[in-house]
């Protein structure tokens, strides 16, 4: 503990000068150095120094000893992911900021914070606490800095860098510091997104047997979440779709409508892909509507191109204004495989077939060649071949039909 820093963290509160406190006790250079921490103070001048400010030597290390326990208990709460619990300690711990630092307790402050704020997507708070750390990097014990990678690895992954965080998750496998139920579980999510999914599904179900024995059923639900969404990547649909309605059912149970929605999102993919287009409608309905009351944009517009595909395959009725809002918003998330799609339709709709051969061509297809996103280029491929065909010469539908033949491969 900083003692140093206790002493003038006081001083100021009380408006008082150095010279004032050393009265007596200490000369004011003297003072100075033991405030910035550049001088060790033998006990008998710290208890009077301390006296002069109102504090007592054996009251601070009680406020301390109750302030690392207070940063266990906000810990232990992010960890079940009692965010309303968290958010109560975490803004009593903000009032007491200073007087926390100068415990010595700031970067243990900084990586709840910082764990807390990225779990609540409030991105610019949790990259303030983590250049706060950054900047006291040398200074910090081994297990903060293992705990510091941890938060490199989840900051990677909400800024969408994929390999960077799978690169910071896989150096955390091997910190015993860190919650490993929460690093194989990042590392299975991570694995997933970037097309491993045999190490996805390995991690996940490392990472259920350790949520279970601490007995966290909101991260076992999560877990079960990331088995689904993995499972129906790879085709197996049937399994895929048993988690999510346990999911959903355990959500419930658990109040927690946000990871619901997610799962009935997928579970509406899946009906969507056997034709029970009736039941997926409700389904995907159920969750955009969540995602619509609570402002998550991004997951509302998951919702709404997946309804307005359905409505376009059961050939109802899509108005405009439904295209241009999803337009709108894949424009405002920078979603643009959504927008090349649901541009192609706003033109078929109109029956603009030379505008929509000259978009795909030019726009689509190297887009979705560049990304390799095969589903999307066969989407262009078809309808090119069932509107635009007349206008290809012979040589140039031969080309057609074998780059969409080749997307089966």
């Amino acid at each position: 503990m900083n003692f140093g820093q206790v002493l003038k963290l006081h001083r100021i509160k009380l408006k008082m000068t150095q010279a004032e406190v050393a009265s007596d006790i200490c000369s004011i250079p003297h003072l100075s150095k033991i405030e910035n921490g550049s001088k060790e103070v033998n006990k008998e001048t710290l208890f009077l120094l301390l006296k002069k400010v109102g504090l007592k030597y054996e009251d601070i290390i009680i406020d301390q000893k109750l302030a690392v326990e207070k940063i266990k208990h906000l810990s232990k709460e992010i960890y079940f992911c009692n965010y309303n619990e968290a958010k109560t300690i975490l803004d009593n711990i903000r009032l007491k900021e200073e007087q926390y630092v100068s415990y010595g307790l700031g970067p243990k402050i900084y990586l709840e914070m910082c764990r807390y704020f990225i779990h609540e997507n409030n991105i610019e708070s949790a990259n303030k606490y983590y250049k706060l750390l950054t900047k006291m990097k040398k200074s910090l014990l081994p297990e903060e800095l293992e705990s510091l990678t941890f938060i490199q690895g989840l900051l990677a992954l909400k800024q969408g860098n994929l390999i960077e965080s799978l690169r910071y998750f896989n150096k955390c496998l091997d910190y015993n510091s860190l919650d490993q139920g929460d690093v194989q579980y990042y590392f299975g999510l991570v694995s997933g997104r970037t097309g491993n999914f045999g190490e996805a599904i390995e991690a996940a179900i490392k990472a259920k047997g350790l949520f279970m024995q601490t007995y966290n059923y909101k991260r076992i639900n999560h877990v079960k979440l990331l088995l689904g969404i993995t499972l129906a990547e790879l085709g197996t649909y049937n399994k895929a779709e048993l988690y999510f309605k346990e999911v959903i059912y355990n959500s419930k149970i658990l109040k927690d409508k946000e990871i619901e929605s997610i799962a009935s999102h997928n579970y509406g993919l899946i009906l969507k892909k056997k034709g029970d287009y009736k039941l997926a409608k409700e389904i995907l309905n159920e969750s955009l509507n969540f995602h619509k009351d609570n402002n998550k944009q991004e997951r509302y517009l998951d919702n709404l191109t997946e309804l307005a595909e359905i409505y376009i395959i059961e050939k109802e009725d899509i108005s405009n204004s439904l295209i241009e809002e999803i337009l709108l918003l894949s424009d405002l998330h920078k979603k643009d495989e959504y927008f090349h799609i649901f541009y192609i339709y706003k033109l078929l709709l109109k029956k603009e077939y030379e505008k929509m051969e000259e978009y795909i061509l030019k726009e689509a297809i190297p887009y979705f060649e560049l990304h390799n996103q095969k589903k999307h280029l066969i989407f262009c491929y078809r309808k090119l071949e069932k509107y635009c065909i007349d206008s290809f010469t012979l040589s140039e539908i031969k080309s057609l039909f074998k780059n969409s033949i080749s997307l089966f491969e």
